[in-house]
């Protein structure tokens, strides 16, 4: 997610950013055949190489929203062009088993994607907790948007628990799964 050359993030967020299209092409997958990506959130480290491909980018309104505010993001990271943006509000079904459902407290908009499939349904939470240890319910202060998300983090995380997964991915914590 991460992208690169950007001096401020550089020298406050020491990272090793990889490129996203040598991670596709090293996995098989040709980065013309991506047909979506789904932004959980604009936080720089999450929508830093949106542009390194060029297929549409599904992000909750609020979201896109809250990432003009001054210091939210990198702008140039997280501006979605318009041709390219697919806005949801709300819940919404990206292609058959797969939904985006929104769950907001670590910022307005964060959403999680949910897989079904015959055999497991799979969440990827993102950055809904930071990590393993706060799928219990623990809200963790550092992970929120501002203390005044709380109470939707809390049910942000209590919904997908309700989903009864069979995996959980985290965008920060490799750990669970």
């Amino acid at each position: 997610g991460i992208g690169y050359g950007n001096d401020l993030i550089d020298s406050l967020y020491p990272h090793q950013a990889v490129s996203l299209v040598d991670e596709l092409n090293r996995c098989g997958v040709d980065e013309r055949d991506v047909q979506l990506i789904v932004n959980s959130h604009l936080h720089f480290d999450h929508c830093g190489q949106n542009h390194a491909l060029s297929c549409p980018i599904a992000v909750q309104h609020a979201e896109h929203e809250a990432a003009r505010q001054t210091l939210y993001t990198v702008d140039d990271w997280a501006t979605i062009p318009a041709q390219r943006a697919r806005v949801l509000d709300g819940d919404a079904e990206l292609c058959a088993g797969v939904q985006a459902l929104l769950t907001p407290g670590h910022t307005p908009g964060h959403q999680a994607i949910v897989v079904n499939s015959a055999d497991e349904t799979v969440v990827i939470a993102a950055q809904c907790i930071f990590r393993r240890d706060a799928w219990n319910g623990t809200i963790e202060t550092s992970n929120l948007h501002d203390d005044d998300w709380r109470t939707e983090a809390a049910q942000s995380v209590a919904r997908l628990q309700a989903l009864h997964p069979s995996r959980v991915l985290l965008s920060h914590d490799a750990a669970i799964g």
